[in-house]
């Protein structure tokens, strides 16, 4: 196990969020659970490209690529005690490619769609999404229409960390649900430059013309994937 330590620490900078590190530490002393990232090929085929990014119990850790089953995922009806599975955890982000006429251009980034995962687990997904989605894209921005209490304290955390780039996105009146008259209270940022345009609803619904000054209506964006890296040096790190 030490050495195993020592083989993934090498990915990390000095700088590297202390609290993902923990989280990593955490996962790797579960010897039998990784992080999977899959394409959803339904939406595929229908030309919407969204990821999976989610815990997963690795069977074969020694085949190539290591052989896995997905975690038990909790019933929302029932609520079952046993629902959660062996390891009392589970997790899932999804994200999709910013659509403009959809989203905005939004930098050319990907946006959630949707999260879920055990308390305490969530941020350790969503490092690895924004690490994926910095190397394909512009980065990650959180939904545009609902995110909850628990999302919005994990943007206000990546807009304050050092080694994450949160770039402003623009309104896009249009996707927003502004029109006529109401268009000059919420002026645009940069009107020249329709790369960074993007629906604000939920950051207007929250801060109305101060929308700009909320961690969900800009994009993250981190170039060192290292915790991407760790995770596949540990052979813990599955790509289907």
């Amino acid at each position: 196990m030490k050495l195993l330590f020592e083989n993934w620490r090498r990915y990390l900078n000095e700088g590297a969020d202390p609290r993902i590190q923990k989280q990593l530490d955490a996962l790797l002393k579960k010897g039998d659970v990784g992080i999977a990232i899959a394409k959803d090929a339904d939406l595929d085929r229908l030309g919407v490209e969204e990821m999976t990014f989610k815990y997963v119990l690795i069977t074969d850790l020694e085949a190539d690529p290591p052989q896995f089953q997905d975690m038990a995922w909790p019933d929302y009806l029932l609520k079952r005690a046993d629902a959660v599975g062996k390891h009392n955890l589970y997790g899932k982000v999804d994200i999709y490619k910013s659509h403009p006429s959809d989203d905005g251009e939004c930098f050319d980034g990907y946006i959630v769609a949707f999260t879920n995962a055990s308390r305490g687990w969530g941020p350790l997904l969503y490092e690895v999404a924004i690490e994926w989605a910095s190397q394909r894209g512009g980065g990650l921005a959180a939904d545009r229409h609902i995110v909850s209490h628990e999302a919005m304290a994990v943007w206000t955390k990546y807009e304050k960390r050092g080694d994450v780039e949160a770039k402003q996105m623009d309104i896009s009146h249009d996707l927003t649900g502004i029109t006529g008259a109401e268009e000059a209270e919420y002026p645009q940022l940069t009107p020249d430059e329709p790369r960074d345009d993007c629906g604000q609803r939920k950051a207007v619904a929250m801060a109305d013309t101060d929308w700009a000054d909320t961690p969900i209506s800009k994009i993250y964006r981190k170039d060192n994937p290292e915790i991407m890296q760790a995770l596949k040096a540990a052979g813990r790190l599955i790509v289907v």
